[in-house]
């Protein structure tokens, strides 16, 4: 009686239950705190199953009951309870052989749970795209590497968006953002089937992996001439059937971008 007083007293929600299976437990004891969290009587639960009372869709803490009693370890365990709405924070540890316990040590609104996971959400996207155009930035690009088998044949396009900084000093980065945008939307409109990047401040990719050649070609072909006659950036690209190293074939478009910009400097083309 004074040990059922003592756990009575306990401000946190703590109950025993007894695994029936993965799918069902019995309530063995529970408390004043657990019973004002789920708003139910001690006398109406000890001795029942939560099927008793509830629908299906505990399944997590089913399986976590069951783990503890087999291993007969204490863990940390933490879910959302359909219940009661709540993500909750708890520790389990097995009581006896065959039951087990559970302190609910906080809990949160579910609502606070999702908005601190659509935070880390916006926070990774934050950090693997590019704000302005919504292309993948250069740390996308780093793990995009990682994938990369070397039988996978691959198209890289690299271009430059011409004279952004002297844009930006003369005009404004309101109207540099505008022309970087230009350029996000044609590569959008020409480059749908393939993977974009922004990997600089006026350096745009767009990687076609596993692409056919000439359609690859071909599309790049088509937009070196849009570029050429709206004198908005320059372009080198390259199809790779094999390719050990992503940054050399992409050191490799560079280089064929710089001389297409030579060229258009020498014929006076971009002004």
């Amino acid at each position: 009686m004074e040990l059922q007083y003592f756990l009575d007293c306990i401000p946190n929600a703590l109950f025993i239950v007894r695994p029936i299976s993965d799918k069902d437990f019995e309530y063995v004891y529970v408390n004043k705190a657990f019973c004002l969290l789920i708003g139910r009587d001690k006398e109406e639960l000890v001795g029942k199953t939560y099927s008793t009372f509830f629908d299906s869709g505990e399944e997590c803490w089913f399986k976590a009951f069951v783990q503890t009693v087999k291993t007969n370890r204490i863990s940390y365990f933490e879910a959302d309870s359909n219940v009661i709405k709540k993500h909750l924070f708890a520790q389990l540890f097995p009581v006896e052989e065959d039951c087990c316990g559970c302190m609910i040590h906080h809990f949160e609104e579910v609502s606070v749970k999702i908005k601190f996971l659509q935070e880390q959400a916006t926070l990774l996207q934050h950090a693997y795209k590019d704000d302005l155009t919504g292309f993948y930035n250069h740390n996308s690009l780093k793990e995009f590497a990682k994938t990369l088998k070397e039988n996978q044949n691959i198209g890289i396009a690299f271009l430059d968006l011409y004279n952004l900084k002297i844009t930006n000093n003369l005009y404004g980065h309101h109207t540099g953002n505008l022309k970087i945008k230009e350029l996000a939307t044609l590569m959008q409109k020409h480059f749908k089937r393939y993977t974009l990047f922004r990997i600089g401040g006026d350096e745009f990719l767009a990687i076609g992996l596993n692409s056919k050649a000439n359609v690859f070609l071909k599309t790049c072909e088509n937009v070196k001439k849009q570029l050429e006659k709206n004198h908005l950036a320059t372009i080198g690209y390259a199809y790779f059937e094999t390719l050990k190293n992503l940054n050399e074939g992409i050191k490799l478009c560079e280089n064929e971008m710089n001389q297409h910009k030579l060229k258009l400097d020498a014929e006076g083309s971009i002004r």
